[in-house]
């Protein structure tokens, strides 16, 4: 744990050492109790010292098809496993050279590959992701007719002009179909033609349709003539110009690649859909017994990539199935077919507003519009309302047909769970498929780090309780290039929405095919997507630490329940993302995207955005004024201007309940479908606004003021300035909260396209008070090393936990706070670093000078320390292991009896099979030298820029053991990983946002050895060699060699240029001595699990007691009292149980007196634990500060004899608390 912080102004005393780590034992009936058992300190540390791996993170694994060899794939599951990840997704791509008919999608080679991969997977119990298709685009089905129902269908329209007057007589026009496509092979069925009146032009480039003539039905008058042909004579009216729209339902025919046969996507939309993919799930994968018996006993996940799923035009609108006419009608109360034109040529892209629009109200529609009254000008509201409608029934109907049948039969038949990342990039609502998922995903490509973004689905994870995944650093142009610390950025910035399960973009073996794998490994996905998280790397070998990390972070933010402030109704068909935007960077520039305003959000509100249909999963809890059991939002916020009658008549009665609302400005004004209107909503609304709970304010800056009046506070709040930090609240069953806190702002305030704001400097480090509501015991967990400790200073006011939080740029603190009803002694101010040795107080510092230390009981204590100077260390030896390509390769083999597709007779054949793989070798050549002074590797003329590998930095130094108490050795500022060890021991796991540790324990007086191992990335030797190139942007006329938000592609400066040793001084603070145990006595024998007492002797001034044994456990108590004697002192009784047998079993009395919080007493007593087929002795034991030959109590150093004399004539009331939560 880090006492750095009087020198490095990075940590506050937030960051520093528990007041006393001893404190474990849970409180009498006068405190609060903490957890089934054990302390919750003791919880804390079985938790996060060293996280479970099932916490760790997980990777995206492409592979060459099926072209793996078993040796391969178990080798590769295998390092995974060792490496600390927990899982892997399976996804295959298109591979040149790779025979698709034979290792494809579909092929036995390829479910051979997943059943390897599964069967492995399940033996170390690790998760395993099966990707819904081949590719990832869509769920696809090899052999799928794409003229079936089954199969992806759409609304095919054609377009025909008649003038006035004029007469239409003839064939009509087919509708186009996907490129590369013989019409003639796309089976049609026709739906309806409808005629219009041109009201106008609009813009020039739009068609606005007459609705004072309205659609003329002409379905009637077609006539069919062959399978590809339909005619109609009509001659249209003299009043004007007309537009003929005819439409077919037809198949999209969109396919992926790699399969043995043509793999079409499957129809989202209606039944036959999943079911054919059912089928074809059952009778390819879980046809093999041994396979199914596998997923059932794994983790096994059905995953559903970002949903790329669009019409033959490119369109993503007009989905359709046969039942669709008649869904629409029986959910919406109208036939949707004559308005289909409108939205004839809507796709993705231009017609999106794009993120970072500030106007979240937008309307998106196409180039055809109904017109107004007058048959000329563009109605925009109805048009907009009726495609609406046909995106809302989308939404529904993809929860369904799709994905609610396939959750259901995952599960029961197969034990698995179903998982997808949400629809964005469709015009479906986004959020609400959450409601019909076991986890809810997101991904980086598509937010480029926006934190506001991942609040869209946030809300989705946190009302339905799931975990929130997200498809992580896919960056572009990156592949070798994004560091550690550029990992921790990107994953903190989605952990700060609530994301909680990282799985990295992402993994490959470094075997592959021949045909295309060269140095340093088989690529999978495009070369220039981030990453390869795998051998090939040098930084492969800190894999563990890297997912310890990141697992007791992801393990924090799993615990309990979301404890999230706001909730901000968010409605939204066609939700777009960062995707099509450059050098973008809202969060960095202190701007919202939706809720554009900062306030709430530098305050310490934690907010989620979701559909206003999740309003009807949740209750509002009187008793706690929060809404949603398993989020607790205390307020609900409505800003968009769009509302739908049902969501406001729930709105309305959660506000009679007591729900608070703030309403901002014109809010709630407007109807996002057709068949409602907005005078029946303003008449709901207007109830809404009479409820004494709910508040309207003019705009959302007024929202902060208007909540504080409403007494809704951020359950960890942030007083003062703060444009830095983002937290998550989390709380368990024993209200127990767990915060979690980054520092997302480098001040560098550029990338902003869309820039409204221009923010002030603040630095890189950020520093506030935080308060907590309620009165809390606060522990900090080191996510590097996993040490847990009592937060050593802080306090109490108005009912709320304050302490200082201070984090340098892209760090994070993990705090946990436990309840409690009586405050304990601790520090409440100290200019130095106070920590707990063996329960005495330690005041620690750098820098020579006086301290002052203040405890909660208000007295104040001052400490001089004389510290010697800090000393950067020179004379360095440096041995780097330079990694560059070898034209040597390994070869590996198999030869199996397969099954092979031949397309020329579309029949399958027995052959038998051998799969080649190549690996090609690193060379790893030593190059060394002596620094006198460090620098980087690019700096060194003997190593050069375009060096990557791993460098071994070996000094000695002296230390003067009788000058200091001990000392930290801080790195300095380098890319990636660093590993230190001193007189051969290695050292704590380095943090590499603020790498400064602690080497107490390692140094010895005089000569000190001390290495320290360097990693870098592959960037400069894949520059060097042309695989990579730097980038050739600019933006606002600065040259920035970078990917989205910074992420540079260009030549990285390695290793060290600086390692400096700090010693410190330290001092106890003389407390004064408090006699905490007098005696003890037990049996010289018991029964394991069998009950027996302990007599103890305190003094009066104790108040509770706790024993461990020899290895420091928490022993459990099933009951405790006390009895009151007159001379001042305590006899207690603790009955008790030991599980484990042993003879002379010695255990450990503390105590909590004055001081309140435990200190060991130095007692112990002995006894023998025998078997439980073992009859116990009724004679006793005892002891003070040792044990005793016989059954007379030995006391403790300090104890009077009268004391002695006085235990033994004690006799008074009885004080009884049962241990119910005491057990170890």
């Amino acid at each position: 744990m880090k006492r750095q912080n009087m020198w490095k102004t990075a940590l506050a005393s937030v960051l520093t050492s528990a007041l006393l780590l001893s404190s474990t034992a849970v409180n009498m009936a006068a405190f609060a109790t903490t957890g089934e058992g054990a302390s919750f300190l003791n919880q804390l540390n079985a938790n996060y010292n060293k996280p479970k791996q099932s916490y760790a993170t997980e990777v995206r694994w492409w592979l060459p098809e099926g072209g793996h060899t078993d040796e391969t794939i178990k080798e590769e599951i295998n390092m995974m496993y060792e490496q600390g990840f927990t899982g892997f997704e399976l996804c295959q791509l298109n591979e040149a050279g790779v025979d698709a008919d034979v290792y494809g999608y579909g092929s036995e080679s390829w479910a051979h590959d997943v059943k390897v991969a599964i069967q492995e997977a399940a033996k170390l119990g690790m998760s395993v992701g099966l990707t819904s298709g081949t590719n990832w685009t869509h769920a696809n089905i090899p052999g799928l007719d794409p003229n079936s129902e089954a199969a992806g269908q759409e609304i095919g329209i054609s377009i025909e002009n008649v003038a006035a007057g004029q007469k239409n007589q003839g064939t009509l026009i087919l509708p186009a179909v996907r490129r590369g496509v013989a019409t003639e092979d796309v089976a049609k069925t026709f739906v309806g033609t409808y005629a219009y009146r041109v009201g106008s032009t609009g813009n020039g480039r739009q068609t606005i349709l007459d609705t004072t003539v309205g659609a003329i039905n002409l379905t009637e008058q077609v006539v069919q003539v062959d399978a590809q042909t339909w005619t109609l004579d009509w001659t249209a009216p003299d009043d004007g110009d007309y537009v003929i729209y005819s439409m077919w339902q037809q198949g999209t025919f969109q396919s992926q690649e790699p399969a043995q046969e043509n793999s079409y996507a499957i129809n989202y939309y209606n039944t036959e859909g999943v079911e054919a993919l059912k089928e074809f799930l059952t009778n390819y994968y879980f046809s093999d017994e041994e396979l199914v018996e596998a997923i059932r006993s794994a983790d096994v996940q059905f995953f559903m990539d970002s949903l790329e799923i669009s019409t033959s035009q490119g369109q993503r609108s007009l989905y359709w199935s046969n039942d669709m006419r008649q869904d629409f009608i029986d959910k919406k109360g109208y036939d949707i077919v004559p308005y289909l034109p409108l939205l004839y040529g809507i796709s993705t892209g231009s017609n999106f507003t794009g993120a970072g629009n500030t106007d979240v109200d937008g309307a998106r529609i196409g180039n055809v519009a109904l017109s107004g009254p007058d048959g000329t000008t563009m109605d925009e509201a109805s048009t907009w309302k009726i495609a609406n409608d046909l995106y809302d029934v989308h939404t529904q109907l993809i929860q369904e047909k799709m994905m609610q049948p396939l959750k259901k039969w995952a599960k029961e038949n197969y034990n698995m769970t179903l998982r997808s990342q949400m629809p964005y990039g469709t015009y479906m609502e986004t959020s609400e498929m959450g409601m019909a998922m076991d986890y809810v995903e997101t991904e980086t490509l598509n937010m480029k780090d926006q934190t506001d973004t991942y609040r869209l689905w946030s809300g989705a994870a946190h009302i339905m309780n799931t975990l929130y995944s997200s498809e992580t650093a896919c960056v572009s142009s990156s592949n070798y290039v994004l560091t550690e610390q550029d990992y921790i950025k990107i994953a903190n910035l989605e952990f700060a929405a609530g994301v909680n399960r990282v799985i990295w973009h992402g993994h490959a073996s470094s075997w592959g095919p021949e045909s295309n794998t060269r140095w340093p490994g088989y690529e999978g996905m495009g070369a220039g997507l981030s990453t390869r998280l795998d051998s090939r790397n040098p930084d492969a070998k800190d894999y563990t630490e890297m997912n310890d990390y990141y697992g007791r972070v992801q393990q924090l933010l799993r615990e309990g329940v979301s404890r999230t402030d706001l909730g901000i109704l968010h409605l939204n068909y066609g939700e777009n993302t960062e995707y099509p935007t450059q050098y973008a960077d809202w969060i960095g520039n202190h701007q919202g995207i939706y809720w554009t305003d900062m306030s709430l959000q530098n305050a310490g509100y934690t907010y989620d955005y979701f559909s206003p249909d999740y309003l009807n999963l949740m209750e509002y809890d009187a008793a706690t004024g929060t809404l949603g059991a398993t989020v607790g939002y205390q307020a609900i916020l409505v800003q968009q201007q769009r509302m739908p009658i049902d969501a406001a008549q729930r709105l309305l009665e959660l506000a009679k309940q007591g729900l608070k609302v703030i309403i901002v400005d014109d809010a709630a004004t407007i109807t996002p479908y057709y068949n409602e209107n907005n005078e029946d909503l303003k008449v709901i609304i207007d109830e809404v606004k009479q409820q004494k709970n709910v508040v309207t304010v003019a705009s959302e800056a007024d929202a902060y003021t208007a909540l504080q009046k409403m007494e809704v506070r951020p359950r960890a709040e942030l007083v003062g300035s703060n444009e830095q930090i983002l937290t998550q609240v989390r709380e368990d069953e024993g209200n127990n909260l767990y915060l979690y806190a980054y520092n997302y702002c480098d001040d560098q305030h550029k990338f902003l396209q869309y820039k409204t704001t221009s923010p002030e400097s603040h630095g890189t480090t950020a520093k506030t008070d935080l308060s907590v509501d309620g009165m809390y015991i606060p522990y900090q967990i080191d996510p590097w090393t996993g040490e847990v400790e009592k937060v050593v200073d802080y306090r109490y006011e108005n009912g709320r936990t304050v302490l200082n939080l201070s984090l340098s740029y892209n760090d994070v603190a993990l705090l946990a706070f436990e309840p409690v009803t009586e405050e304990e002694l601790h520090v409440v101010s100290t200019d130095a670093d106070v920590i707990n040795q063996n329960g005495d107080l330690t005041v620690r510092a750098v820098k020579s000078g006086s301290y002052n230390t203040t405890l909660s009981n208000g007295d104040t204590y001052v400490t001089a320390l004389t510290v010697p100077q800090a000393k950067e260390l020179t004379n360095w030896d440096l041995a780097v292991e330079n990694w560059t390509a070898s034209e040597t390769k390994e070869k590996r083999s198999e030869t199996r009896n397969t099954t092979v597709y031949d397309a020329a007779t579309n029949t399958y054949q027995d052959v038998e099979l051998t799969t080649e793989e190549v690996l090609y070798q690193t060379n790893k050549d030593v190059i060394s030298t002596h620094l006198e002074t460090l620098t980087t590797w690019d700096q060194i003329e003997e190593i050069g820029k375009e060096v990557s590998g791993i460098g071994v930095y070996t000094t000695t130094f002296d230390w003067d053991a009788s000058a200091a108490d001990g000392a930290y050795l801080d790195l300095g500022t380098f890319l990636q990983n660093a590993v230190v060890e001193v007189n051969g021991q290695r050292a704590e796991t380095v943090d590499v946002i603020d790498p400064v540790i602690d080497l107490a324990g390692l140094l010895k007086d005089g000569e000190n050895t001390l290495k320290i191992t360097m990693t870098s990335t592959l960037a400069n030797r894949m520059l060097a060699m042309g695989r990579l190139s730097e980038g050739r942007f600019t933006y606002d006329g600065v040259d920035k060699l970078v990917g989205f938000n910074g992420y540079r592609c260009t030549y990285q400066s390695n290793g060290l240029s600086s390692v400096t040793l700090v010693p410190y001084a330290e001092k106890t603070i003389a407390l004064p001595e408090e006699t905490l145990v007098l005696s003890a006595t037990a049996p010289e024998s018991a029964v394991v699990n069998q009950e027996f007492d302990v007599t103890v002797i305190t003094p009066a001034t104790v108040t509770d007691l706790k024993i461990t044994d020899e290895a420091g456990k928490e022993m459990p108590y099933s009951a405790i009292q006390a009895v009151e004697n007159e001379d001042g002192t305590k006899t207690w009784t603790v009955t008790m149980a030991v599980d484990t047998a042993g003879n002379d079993r010695t255990f450990r009395i503390a105590a909590k007196g004055k001081a309140g919080y435990f200190i060991d007493s130095g007692v112990t007593f002995s006894l023998d634990i025998l078997p439980e087929d073992s009859s116990s002795s009724e004679s006793s034991s005892s002891s003070g500060s040792e044990s005793s030959d016989g059954g007379t109590p030995i006391t403790g150093d300090r104890m009077p004899l009268l004391a002695l004399t006085a235990v033994l004539l004690a006799g008074a009331g009885v004080i009884i608390s049962k241990r119910k939560n005491h057990k170890a």
